[in-house]
């Protein structure tokens, strides 16, 4: 077997690893992601375009721009150093994951990586239906809600969960799978939903909305439209119905205590939605005080006790504002959130385009994923959501993967 065989098989085994690892551990994920560098570098020289049309994609120049910015920005910050160390971590561990992903998809088997994630998705669901079982056991239905979790904290778990929902939705109506197959995905869908449910997760409910939208709107066909109704539907029900069980947790008290987020009016608070405002007032009056470079890239934490000084549910001071978009401003200033938008933009344009134009499940999947994400993100910062941003990125890579010649 030559070495660059051997580097074949390697990148097929660490894609099928990656696909198997993203829905349930990040530790595993990263773990997949080195062999697939390892493998791509082995196969560079049988494949040198594959790494230049990855460089080429204008997604990943907004992205580089972003984490540029972040590095210059992090010399006028609180703590220089320790800002330039989060983005030597996060921001090019975010780049070297879209570059490695839309190298190494192009070459992939869409039905044997399709398999092996919906192994992953199958796994994480099983697992949250059974720790839904255990609650309902110990404690009966009242501890059923908010019970599932998978392997990660009970947010991240619901956003996982929307993706993976959404590809399966798209997958499942896609050309050539078998009927088996096709009958066993619509039942791992019908599961997910359940689990999804008793997740209760709110920004994924609204993460899935975003996305039957979207989709709606880009739908060419009258049929294709009206396909999107159904989980449109089911997610209105399940969220109405989320608002109607949980009236301590519900969307409606978050607006109801807009007029307490001032920083300086409220006491001691267990409420997540009021902690949410709180947090959002923080940012915001750090951003007003530092409009061009905030207080640097991870430094919300080191800045936060000069805006509030009393406890949030029971947390002295913390480190970040729990919205990707206003936590953006208040580190990196108006620079950095122009950066990050430019990096929507350019994920959400191509596949916009590609489904008006030539729709596929794909280009539909890559859409749709990059509205949810985008709509989560107003509830959470990415550095915390890793697992849930590379599966957006997986979804958007083979997309970008498809549109190759």
């Amino acid at each position: 077997m030559s070495w660059l065989s051997g580097a074949a098989r390697l990148r097929r085994f660490s894609l099928a690893l990656l696909a198997l690892s993203l829905p349930l551990s990040l530790g595993l994920t990263n773990a997949a992601l080195a062999l697939l560098t390892a493998a791509l570098l082995a196969e560079r020289r049988a494949a040198p375009g594959a790494s230049r049309l990855a460089l080429e994609s204008p997604a990943v120049r907004a992205l580089a721009l972003y984490v540029l910015w972040g590095f210059v920005d992090s010399l006028f910050g609180l703590d220089p150093a320790a800002s330039l160390r989060f983005v030597f971590q996060h921001g090019l561990h975010m780049l070297w994951a879209l570059v490695l992903l839309l190298a190494a998809l192009q070459k992939a088997d869409d039905r044997e990586i399709g398999a092996w994630m919906g192994l992953g998705f199958a796994a994480a669901v099983l697992v949250g239906l059974g720790q839904a079982a255990r609650a309902f056991a110990l404690s009966g239905l009242p501890a059923v809600f908010r019970s599932a979790h998978g392997f990660v904290h009970p947010l991240y778990y619901g956003q996982i969960l929307a993706l993976g929902l959404i590809a399966g939705y798209l997958g499942a109506g896609a050309r050539g799978l078998g009927a088996g197959t096709r009958r066993a995905l619509e039942g791992l869908l019908l599961l997910g939903f359940a689990v999804f449910y008793i997740n209760q997760t709110r920004n994924a409910f609204l993460g899935l909305l975003a996305a039957a939208a979207v989709l709606l709107l880009a739908s060419p066909r009258k049929a294709a439209r009206l396909s999107f109704l159904a989980p449109l539907i089911l997610a209105g029900a399940a969220l109405w119905s989320m608002n109607r069980l949980q009236p301590g947790h519900s969307l409606a008290s978050a607006f109801s205590t807009v007029e307490k987020a001032a920083p300086a009016a409220s006491s001691l608070t267990a409420d997540s939605d009021h902690t949410r405002l709180m947090l959002a007032a923080v940012g915001w009056t750090m951003f007003r005080d530092h409009p061009w470079l905030g207080v640097g890239p991870d430094q919300f934490h080191a800045a936060y006790p000069r805006y509030y000084a009393r406890k949030l549910e029971g947390t002295a001071v913390w480190g970040d504002a729990h919205n990707f978009y206003l936590n953006t401003l208040a580190t990196q200033g108006v620079p950095g959130l122009l950066a990050l938008l430019g990096f929507f933009y350019m994920l959400g344009r191509e596949p916009w385009l590609a489904t008006l134009k030539r729709p596929s499940w794909k280009s539909r999947l890559a859409l749709a994923a990059t509205a949810c994400f985008a709509v989560m993100s107003f509830f959470e910062v990415h550095r915390q959501q890793a697992t849930t941003l590379f599966i957006f990125l997986w979804a958007w890579g083979m997309a970008r993967a498809e549109s190759q010649p």
